[in-house]
């Protein structure tokens, strides 16, 4: 197996940048290290400022090299199974507190609402802020995603059912055990939730598979 080269970047434990080096290369030759791996602008879009899902997410064997599209205006990112991406509200303009200037939304305007992108697989966690996470875990029953916050939030997930170990279609999702409202496509599931402390719990149709 090849060593990832010196033009491959980890952010963190799940995100890998590979950068084109070469004039003119519309693919990009990588490293990949163990796991599974998703490509991650063969599975999301981005318009307006905000990541969504937009097609079945496909994962890749890991420990091994591969080729992976490069257009001109896109850097290869890959994210591994099992990463729960926390992004914040697309309208959130400054990170600080200050200024003061019309229409300026601040982080701090938008802390009761969070974003979460998900491509479950097994058990993963995931920080989302000082002293807060979410733990991601695949079970034979379906999969639940448990968030530990400070305060309570809106939630809007988007979860790549198609990635886990054993895909599904949904039956049934709950939080704390309520029924709570959600839309799947594509491999997709669509939920928002309010919650400062919960489990969210996605329950699979007997006999029923997402593949």
């Amino acid at each position: 197996n090849a060593p990832a080269r010196d033009d491959e970047f980890m952010f963190g434990p799940d995100l890998l940048a590979a950068p084109v080096v070469e004039p003119g290369a519309t693919t990009r030759s990588l490293y990949l290290p163990p796991g599974r791996w998703i490509d991650l602008w063969r599975a999301v879009q981005y318009d307006d400022g905000s990541f969504s899902l937009r097609r079945r997410a496909r994962t890749m064997r890991g420990s091994r090299q591969v080729t992976v599209p490069a257009p001109l205006a896109e850097l290869p990112l890959l994210a591994r199974a099992g990463t729960i991406l926390p992004l914040l509200r697309p309208d959130v303009d400054t990170l600080t507190g200050y200024g003061r200037a019309r229409g300026l939304v601040h982080l701090d305007d938008r802390a009761g609402a969070m974003r979460l992108l998900a491509f479950p697989r097994g058990r993963s966690r995931a920080e989302i802020g000082a002293g807060e996470s979410v733990r991601s875990t695949e079970d034979s029953r379906g999969w639940r995603l448990r968030i530990r916050g400070k305060r309570s939030r809106r939630y809007s997930l988007q979860a790549s059912l198609a990635t886990l170990t054993r895909p599904f279609r949904p039956e049934k999702v709950t939080l704390d055990g309520r029924p709570v409202r959600w839309s799947y496509k594509r491999g997709t599931l669509r939920v928002s939730f309010r919650t400062a402390a919960g489990t969210l719990r996605v329950r699979q149709a007997p006999g029923v598979s997402g593949r």
